[in-house]
């Protein structure tokens, strides 16, 4: 039925993403290996352009639904869902993939709901999110005092341990955006998450573990055939911003960040999408525009004095004949000097990320298998001469690859690595899934202060088991995600250089609640 419905019966069944994490843009890419909706990239999403992506999912295909709108006149105006979001940490702070939600120790909560108007090429979204944040208090590691008390102990970045030592409301701007779609490109202003690249859950450069960032950007609204392939293409300039708890330079508290995306989909090889993010980060110099926009792509070898640049090699095989899909993202922090140093040392601050998905059938449900893993640790402990490069941090760009104390690429953060793997059944939008995951935390700063010392002992590891369901109820869907967590070490608390150690172990349980109306869809 799923290949049908992409070959020959068109589907018109478009489903209401939230954001680029949510359940519903995971079963976008899901129903692609089953032959549902046609294989795209997926590696520059945001989520307006999620929920134009036609979907049909089982029992859907011949009468599809459609979401709730009012016409005026030649526009139409579409309710976008109303979401309440709960998370509770009972031991310490854990955030991962939750945009402007903090997930701090104790209940952190978020509402979000907007409108989203289209009149011909036109279209704009309304779509704020507040939050609050109970923010319990927490044991936390100590740090230089020419920082926050609150700041990151292991490297000069804006990662706060915890934001600050009282409860705290958030107003963010969250998933709205207005964008002009006409002739195949797409230009628009916008403060969306993005998602770039072809990751699930840690993607290296561009996800949603931070609020989306004010922004503009031009790209392709669609892929465009040039006889060889298809290509996509987005570049975008936005500005970051300094959390409250990092330093008390007011002169750097916003930076400037250009990003550039660039996909292939060879004719001789569909569903294979060969790919390249660029990012720029530079000092935040609202004066002069043509500079912040033409500067970035002047000179790529980079300032050495000023701003900083990242770069990913990705690629994402989909064979919807097997129900399979593989992935992988390569990418490095620092320019290279030239050539010959990208030739002798192209492992120098390079990090990787790998992942596979595959689906089948038990009954008349559907089973999905999923697994991937990063690696964001330093090539070597130790190099000679040269130095370690942690990613995502930096020398002059100090806050690093952050926005508002929260990081814009993987979640784990700086030196860390994870493998997660998992299985889930799916009953149309009934999901119940089981997952293992294991992340060891920054072992560039582990190597550079303790290892010597406390040897294989000493390191930041989390094990945590995820139990997960989904159960949609007419208009509503409600969303639990449980993890119980067992972390050895945390930020390296009370290491002081003596022998032995005082090795420390924490439970943490995790608890999302998340309640969606989407009336309509």
């Amino acid at each position: 039925m799923h290949a049908q419905a992409a070959a020959g019966n068109p589907c018109t069944a478009n489903l209401p993403v939230i954001d680029v994490a949510d359940d519903w843009a995971m079963l976008i890419r899901m129903r692609q290996l089953q032959g549902a909706t046609p294989v795209s990239s997926l590696t520059i999403r945001r989520p307006a352009a999620d929920r134009r992506i036609a979907v049909c999912a089982p029992g859907t295909a011949d009468s599809p639904a459609q979401p709730r709108t009012w016409r005026l006149g030649s526009a139409s105006l579409q309710p976008l869902p109303l979401r309440i979001r709960s998370t509770f940490n009972s031991g310490y702070a854990l955030d991962s993939n939750n945009g402007a939600l903090w997930a701090g120790r104790g209940l952190s909560t978020a509402v979000s709901a907007g409108f989203e108007l289209r009149a011909g090429p036109l279209s704009a979204a309304l779509y704020p999110v507040a939050a609050l944040h109970e923010n319990q208090h927490f044991p936390i590691a100590p740090v230089p005092v020419a920082y926050s008390r609150y700041s990151y102990p292991g490297h000069v970045i804006d990662w706060p341990q915890r934001h600050g030592g009282d409860s705290f409301t958030r107003l963010d701007l969250g998933q709205s955006h207005v964008r002009i779609d006409a002739f195949g490109a797409a230009v628009g202003v916008s403060t969306e998450n993005m998602w770039l690249g072809p990751a699930q859950r840690m993607p290296l450069l561009m996800g949603a573990s931070a609020p989306g960032f004010p922004h503009v950007f031009v790209g392709t609204s669609r892929p465009r055939d040039i006889g060889i392939g298809r290509i996509e293409a987005q570049a975008f300039w936005g500005r970051l911003t300094e959390s409250a708890y990092f330093d008390d330079d007011p002169a750097n508290d916003h930076t400037l960040l250009a990003g550039l995306t660039l996909v292939f989909e060879p004719v001789f090889a569909r569903g294979l999408f060969i790919g390249a993010n660029r990012m720029h980060l530079a000092g935040w110099d609202g004066s002069d525009a043509y500079a912040m926009i033409v500067d970035p792509y002047v000179d790529v070898r980079g300032n050495p004095f000023g701003d900083n640049q990242l770069l990913s090699l990705f690629a994402r095989w989909v064979l919807p004949a097997a129900g399979f899909e593989v992935y992988g993202e390569w990418a490095r922090d620092d320019h290279w000097e030239h050539w010959k140093d990208l030739l002798l040392e192209p492992d120098h601050s390079q990090v990787y990320m790998l992942g596979f998905q595959k689906t089948g059938s038990l009954g008349d449900a559907d089973l999905r298998w999923f697994g991937e893993l990063a690696h964001l640790q330093a090539a070597m402990p130790l190099r000679a001469a040269r130095g370690v490069i942690t990613f995502y941090t930096h020398s002059q760009v100090t806050q690093g690859f952050t926005h508002q104390g929260q990081l814009l690429g993987a979640w784990i953060g700086p030196g860390s690595d994870a493998q997660l793997i998992g299985v889930e059944r799916i009953a149309g939008e009934r999901m119940t899934g089981l997952g293992i995951e294991r992340v060891r935390f920054d072992d560039d700063a582990y190597y550079n202060h303790w290892g010597r010392i406390y040897g294989h002992n000493g390191h930041d590891v989390a094990l945590t088991g995820l139990l997960r369901h989904t159960e949609p109820v007419g208009d509503f869907a409600v969303r639990t995600l449980l993890g119980f967590s067992r972390r050895h070490n945390r930020n390296f608390i009370r290491f002081d250089g003596g022998h032995p150690g005082d090795f420390r172990a924490e439970t943490n349980v995790r608890l999302d609640v998340d309640f969606v109306w989407r009336p309509g869809w």
